[in-house]
C-alpha cells in the first residue's frame, strides 16, 4: 500500500510540473523573438543540410533561447507589469479626496510590491 502511494505522489508531483511548465513564458512562439528569427531565416531545406548546420545550430539555438528567456522578455515584460501596476493600484479611485489622502501611503507602499509580483507573471509565466 505505502509503494502504491509514492507512486501516486510521485506522479502527481510530475503532472502538476508539466502544468506548471506548459504556462511557462518561453513555451509561447511570440516570447522567443530570438529564437523565431533564426528558425525563419537560418533552417537549411534538406536533411544533409540540417546535418552539417548542427554542430553550430545546437550551440546558437541554446544561446538563443536562453537569451530569450532570461534577458529579452524579463525587459519586455517590464512596460506591461508597469502598465499593470498603474491600472490596479492608481487608476480610477474610489471615494473622496479625504479617502485617497488616507490612501496614498499605503498605494506608495504596494507599488512596488505589485510591481514586483506583476513583472514576474508577465516575464516568466504569461
Amino acid at each position: 500500500m505505502n509503494s502504491i502511494l509514492k507512486q501516486l505522489l510521485i506522479q502527481s508531483l510530475l503532472l502538476m510540473f508539466f502544468h506548471i511548465f506548459s504556462h511557462c513564458a518561453i513555451m509561447h512562439k511570440n516570447n522567443r523573438r530570438i529564437t523565431n528569427v533564426l528558425d525563419n531565416h537560418f533552417t537549411p531545406e534538406t536533411t544533409t543540410g540540417k546535418v552539417l548546420m548542427s554542430p553550430v545550430a545546437i550551440p546558437v539555438g541554446t544561446i538563443s533561447l536562453l537569451t530569450d528567456t532570461f534577458l529579452l522578455q524579463p525587459v519586455i515584460a517590464i512596460p506591461m507589469a508597469l502598465g499593470d501596476t498603474i491600472t490596479y493600484i492608481w487608476q480610477n479611485p474610489s471615494g473622496g479626496i479625504l479617502t485617497q489622502s488616507f490612501l496614498f501611503v499605503p498605494k506608495l507602499v504596494m507599488t512596488p510590491i505589485a510591481f514586483s509580483f506583476l513583472w514576474i507573471k508577465h516575464a516568466f509565466f504569461y
